[in-house]
């Protein structure tokens, strides 16, 4: 067994599981504090959640701005000063949004917060793509997902307590958890980025981001995004508008809610990577229908049954789609990306998983204030049937690069 588990290590770089270790360690504090932000905001400015809605829009919104500022520095100046400016970013952030008391000025410090933190992410995953060959992409975004979830099966429960004493608890926390993270990677993770050719040496930063352009002319990988968009959509509720509705329509307290969370986060920890290795055996577009189906049906439930049984199961079909989801959908972008663009690529990407964030939520706000909760939950039906009829689409019509699974086309570029 103990052999098993080192062959299993040694496939993978040591700086890939460095990088595993890092990104355990700073997303606990955000699993503490994010699926309690809508509760601390609703609860510490007396609003509603519409206004709740506003201040995710306005962070996704200026995410987005990050993002794409983000991807172009690290495909220029390289993946590792990106992920440390976003995660120290963060942790000052962390600590600003924690002793603000006026609504106005919190949706601007959001608004910077957004901006400055999400500048690392598409680096990450760039690093990750540098790091692993394409045959071992799906399982090390899976790897990296389970690391994720270790964190949310610690962070939600202690978010859950700390928030039932002082929200402020939340935010020192999830800022000293991310300065430990940054002196973790500046010491430890080398950088990855691939050496530049004589061309790329001569660019501009301002060239670099003209880059974006080839990137939008790809208009299949752009089809493959406007899915994305759709089932973020779906399961955006997930930590914005989902623990708000179970406590003022069923009493459910933020502690229990960070228990149906930690739930989602031990599965994925325990089954992730065995779903992964069975996914990239199958087309990725028909992974993603699937997916959409468990969103379907997952967040369905929540309009149809009001007992803690039923939200369980909600939550693990949710969690089955999840862990669907992800991996394959970070392994097909990097299909289209050259090495000299992949910061750009997962740039775009981030803006497919993040654009949701800027209306969804809000949206969400306005059902659950203004009409009857239960419609929310109708309405992520509706989009997930439209989600399954998509990907079905891009599946039959898209060709051999999002058609076939990742080992066929692992075989077609050595043939090629």
């Amino acid at each position: 067994m103990r052999s098993r588990f080192e062959r299993y290590i040694n496939e993978y770089p040591k700086a890939f599981w460095t990088l595993v270790v890092a990104v355990f360690i700073d997303h606990i504090g955000s699993a503490l504090l994010y699926p309690f932000l809508a509760l601390y905001v609703t609860r510490h400015f007396n609003v509603g959640m519409t206004e709740a809605g506003q201040m995710f829009s306005i962070f996704a919104i200026t995410a987005i701005s990050g993002s794409f500022i983000g991807g172009a520095i690290a495909d220029k100046f390289g993946r590792k000063r990106m992920i440390l400016i976003g995660i120290l970013a963060s942790a000052s952030a962390s600590l600003l949004l924690g002793f603000i008391h006026e609504i106005s000025v919190f949706y601007i410090a959001v608004g910077v917060s957004g901006l400055l933190a999400n500048a690392g992410s598409p680096a990450q995953n760039a690093m990750v793509a540098d790091l692993l060959p394409q045959e071992k992409q799906a399982s090390g975004f899976g790897i990296i997902r389970v690391a994720y979830n270790v964190s949310f099966a610690i962070g939600p429960v202690l978010g859950g307590f700390l928030a039932e004493k002082n929200f402020l608890l939340l935010f020192i926390l999830d800022a000293a958890l991310s300065l430990i993270t940054a002196v973790f990677i500046f010491v430890l993770i080398p950088e990855t980025k691939p050496a530049e050719t004589i061309a790329q040496k001569a660019q501009t930063l301002a060239m670099t981001f003209t880059g974006y352009l080839s990137v939008f002319k790809d208009r299949l990988f752009v089809l493959v995004i406007a899915a994305l968009v759709l089932i973020q959509t779906v399961y955006e509720q997930l930590n914005t508008t989902l623990p708000v509705f179970l406590r003022d329509s069923h009493g459910i307290l933020p502690s229990q809610f960070g228990l149906l969370l930690s739930m989602n986060a031990i599965m994925v920890v325990f089954l992730q990577i065995w779903i992964t290795n069975r996914t990239t055996k199958i087309p990725p577009m028909l992974v993603m229908a699937f997916s959409g189906l468990m969103y379907l049906i997952g967040f369905g439930i929540f309009g149809f049954f009001a007992t803690m049984p039923w939200f369980i199961l909600g939550i693990i079909l949710i969690t089955i789609g999840e862990m669907a989801q992800s991996p394959v959908a970070l392994s097909a972008v990097s299909r289209f990306a050259s090495e000299d663009k992949r910061g750009r690529y997962m740039a775009f990407f981030e803006f497919g998983w993040v654009l949701p964030s800027t209306y969804a939520s809000y949206c969400g706000g306005l059902v659950l204030d203004n009409l009857n909760p239960n419609w929310l939950w109708y309405g992520c039906i509706l989009v997930g049937l439209l989600v399954i009829l998509v990907y079905t689409a891009l599946h039959i019509f898209g060709g051999n690069k999002i058609r076939v699974s990742d080992q066929e086309y692992q075989r077609i570029m050595i043939e090629s």
